[in-house]
């Protein structure tokens, strides 16, 4: 089965990630990336969760495997006729699922607020639904590989992280680590103001060292320069890396 799709290795063709919901007051350290993306060649990469971090992992879909994943998703999934946003009125503080499809025509991006709280008189009903079972099945792609029905390709290793220096939080946080680098410094990141932060990509080994840490909730450190800084890391995908 042959479904129009993107062919390139880093052109994503089906993708699934979640986030939002009620804010942490500092927050944990590792972002997860998106939880199942499916590549133009078959391959994708899919997060197991409950380790820490959590693990990614990648498999090989066939040209099969691919067409029918895909015309599940646009047709009894839904995706073809949804449209870029789905609320639930009277649900607060709880996380947004997205979509990404480009396939079939289709190119397009699905956010769909609470997705698995539902109210009885809540709109949409039939649509979040099918938007759910389609999540369970991106979730569950690990048990379709270990039951030897995909071809696993093993763990997946970044080769760069997107890493974070935060400083958005009261005078009364202190650091209770180590700064993680002794090549970096904190202007190697660009001006961090008071509430504010600054982002750059490391590669491995630098994202190594903040992993080894083994704080995953709210790794709080004194920078090289007296200031007291929170570090966030996630792990980039092949599309996210700069060309």
């Amino acid at each position: 089965m042959w479904i129009d799709h993107p062919t390139g290795v880093t052109d994503v063709v089906l993708r699934m990630s979640s986030g939002g919901g009620l804010p942490y007051y500092i927050g944990p350290t590792y972002t997860r990336p998106p939880q199942f993306t499916l590549y133009g060649d078959g391959r994708v990469i899919y997060l197991v969760v409950g380790d820490q971090p959590p693990l990614l992992r990648q498999a090989r879909l066939s040209e099969d495997q691919v067409g029918a994943l895909l015309e599940y998703a646009l047709g009894e999934a839904g995706l073809a006729m949804a449209r870029a946003q789905y609320d639930e009125p009277g649900i607060y503080d709880v996380g947004t699922t997205r979509f990404v499809i480009n396939a079939g025509g289709f190119n397009k991006s699905v956010a769909v607020y609470a997705l698995g709280f539902y109210r009885e008189d809540g709109p949409d009903q039939e649509a979040r639904h099918a938007f759910e079972a389609l999540a369970e099945k991106l979730d569950g792609f690990g048990e379709d590989v270990a039951a030897g029905n995909v071809v696993d390709l093993g763990e997946f290793t970044p080769s760069a992280y997107g890493v974070t220096l935060d400083r958005r939080f009261g005078p009364e946080v202190t650091g209770r680590a180590p700064w993680p680098w002794a090549d970096l410094q904190p202007a190697d990141f660009g001006p961090v103001k008071e509430m504010g932060s600054a982002d750059r990509i490391v590669d491995t080994e630098h994202g190594a060292a903040v992993l080894a840490l083994g704080i995953w909730d709210a790794l709080i450190v004194t920078g090289p320069d007296d200031v007291i800084y929170q570090i966030k890391i996630r792990p980039l995908l092949p599309d996210e890396l700069p060309n």
